[in-house]
């Protein structure tokens, strides 16, 4: 345990809730103490195991609810932990699979191997000029120069089995680069487009509860055909946990309706600047609501930043309506609430991600039929089908469409880019989607805001990245105590870390999450 830890319990009486208590080892045993000794070892705690606390917490009348979020958090942090060594594993294969077991060479006699020296560096200046001039595109110059020098191709054969074990190696580095910025790609495409897709759909289809139950249904059945192909695992469905998940299934159905709502009504800069408003709230809710400590002075001086972004925005803003900024009110609760709750319901309900994301698509499309008798669109979509409405033509069905599938491709290349890359990585890709984001809508869009307004959506966006940066510090006490750790075992503490003190990056892409939230997650 680290001394560090150890010299705060005496300056204060520390609790059995308090952050620097390892909740792993309240309720069973902690993760750091599995692998001690060997190379997979995480190095010790850095939080408190003390029995005697452990003891007031088994007697403490909290215990049955705390009790609850202590094994949520063992189980993700054990799972994060299989799945590290399952990817080290695999990568351990395909390692091996790509080596060739070559049986040693027959020893050559002295002149033998000084021929055979001269040879090779002959065929490698060989190779050097034939590249070179393919390379400026005279292969007529190329293909003359080899058949003059048979040896380019003949006498290649006697260096055949090196080639075959570097060949491997190398075709695969590049597939996994290749797979990595793909993803990357994908993910930073989807996520900045998004917003304006879903701004493009809801000005081409007025009905924010009918393209909202879409999104949903393309989101349940993506994950659907995915499990049945094995692509995915989920979580099968049970009453009991519906009824258990449905407050969080309302609670993201309001947000995403107040949304599309938002988007409606307002133009993309209004809804970032919104959306980048939410940490403020959610920083304060997770202190009341989930026993978290306060904020840090950097934290608060990056919620400051956004706060000041925010008023630039809005006094600049000509495009003002009351009717806008109601619903971008109502959608700043509803997003703040959704937060603090859905990182209670994701530490308590006990479903794996894949399940999260098939109960709250799912739930929330069964609340459509309500939402469609309280806003009155039934009345609205029966008097467009009456009145022979363009609803089939290509300006309506495209956009709605490409949010569809926007939706779900976020998803997929969200959680493929958190498998590929690090946290840190994956935080830099939600700034960059966010900035590419307002670049695509100041470009495509004739409905944004000023100069200044603009300016204070930037200062919005530079408090994010503050912010995030302020909440994302590993401990200083694992990297003293073991700094030549493995970069898996640095991941897997930094993901560990992450999920105790990330308040807004719990489960959005990193991008904006209440576009997201359109999508699968």
């Amino acid at each position: 345990m680290a001394t560090e830890e150890e010299g705060k319990r005496h300056r204060r009486k520390i609790e059995w809730d308090d952050k620097e208590v390892c909740g792993h080892y309240m309720i069973r045993f902690c993760p750091h103490h599995l692998f001690a000794g060997t190379r997979s070892d995480l190095g010790p705690c850095y939080k408190i195991h003390d029995p005697k606390l452990k003891e007031s917490f088994e007697k403490s009348p909290r215990h049955d609810e705390y009790v609850h979020k202590f094994e949520a958090e063992l189980a993700q942090f054990c799972e994060i932990l299989v799945m590290d060594l399952d990817r080290r594993v695999r990568r351990e294969r395909e390692q091996r699979s790509l080596e060739v077991d070559l049986t040693p060479p027959t020893p050559l006699p002295t002149n033998r191997s000084e021929q055979l020296f001269v040879l090779e560096e002959k065929l490698k200046n060989l190779l050097k000029q034939v590249d070179a001039i393919s390379e400026v595109g005279n292969v007529d110059e190329a293909e003359a120069l080899k058949r003059k020098n048979p040896e380019v191709g003949e006498d290649q054969v006697g260096s055949s089995a090196p080639a075959l074990t570097i060949q491997p190696n190398w075709s695969s580095i590049v597939l996994q680069h290749v797979s990595v910025y793909g993803i990357a790609a994908g993910y930073c495409l989807s996520a900045s487009l998004l917003s304006i897709i879903n701004k493009w759909a809801v000005v081409k289809f007025p009905y924010p509860g009918a393209l909202t139950a879409l999104q949903y249904f393309t989101s349940v059945v993506g994950v659907l055909i995915c499990g049945w192909f094995k692509f995915i695992e989920y979580d099968s469905l049970d009453l009991l946990t519906m009824w258990r998940f449905l407050p969080a299934a309302i609670i993201f159905y309001l947000s995403l309706f107040t949304n599309s709502e938002l988007l409606l009504h307002a133009n993309v800069d209004t809804f970032i600047v919104f959306r980048s408003v939410v940490p403020i709230f959610v920083a304060i809710g997770e202190t009341l609501f989930l026993h978290q400590p306060w904020p840090s002075m950097r934290t608060w001086i990056s919620l400051g930043t956004i706060f000041g972004g925010s008023v630039i925005y809005v006094l600049t803003d000509y495009q003002f309506t009351v009717t806008a900024y109601i619903w971008a009110i109502a959608y700043l609760i509803s997003m703040s609430i959704d937060f603090v709750y859905i990182k209670h319901v994701v530490m308590t309900i006990g479903l794996n991600t894949w399940g999260l994301v098939l109960y709250n698509n799912l739930e929330a499309l069964l609340l459509f039929p309500l939402e469609l008798l309280v806003m009155g669109e039934l009345k609205k979509i029966k008097h467009e089908i009456s009145d022979e409405s363009d609803w089939y033509s290509l300006e309506v069905v495209l956009p709605v469409g490409l949010s569809c599938l926007f939706g779900l491709s976020i998803s997929f290349f969200g959680f493929s880019c958190r498998r590929a890359i690090s946290a840190t990585g994956f935080t830099v890709l939600g700034i960059v989607n966010k900035l590419l984001t307002v670049v695509i809508n100041l470009v495509i869009w004739d409905k944004h805001s000023t100069f200044v307004g603009t300016v204070g959506l930037l200062i919005c966006m530079l408090g994010g990245v503050m912010y995030q940066q302020s909440t994302s510090n590993k401990p200083k006490v694992v990297n003293e105590v073991k700094p030549e750790r493995t970069e898996e075992e640095l991941k897997l503490l930094e993901m560990n870390g992450s999920l105790e003190s990330n308040n807004n990056e719990t489960w959005a892409t990193g991008s904006e999450r209440g576009n997201e939230k359109s999508l699968p997650r």
